[in-house]
């Protein structure tokens, strides 16, 4: 009998089937995994945090659009937007504060206290 080399007897395959099993394709080849079952815990703790997210998206909605400019600006050579940077320093309790510093011959650049 014939071996068959790819996913369900085909050449490529993606997706979940029967909301058990997902396909993908990745750089090494074909992959088969079980479907996980995760459950939303809707704890005290993880409502909690969820309202704080939202509140910081919010915060940074709030901003106009110099502040968000200056915040894209601090962000520059960051692994992260300047969206990103807000809402780290928003959910760790760090000051929003900025502050920019302007020497004749040196742009410091803000600074973000906390």
């Amino acid at each position: 009998m014939a071996k068959s080399v790819g996913p369900l007897l085909s050449l490529s395959a993606h997706g979940t089937v029967g909301g058990a099993l997902t396909y993908q394709k990745s750089g090494k080849g074909h992959k088969t995994y079980r479907k996980s079952d995760h459950k939303d815990a809707k704890s005290a703790a993880q409502s909690t945090q969820r309202a704080l997210f939202d509140a910081a998206v919010d915060s940074w909605q709030a901003l106009d659009e110099l502040a968000r400019e200056a915040w894209r600006w601090f962000a520059k050579g960051k692994a992260m937007s300047g969206f990103n940077l807000y809402l780290s320093h928003y959910l760790r309790g760090k000051s929003l504060l900025l502050i920019f510093t302007l020497d004749v011959s040196v742009l410091d650049g803000p600074e973000v206290l906390g």
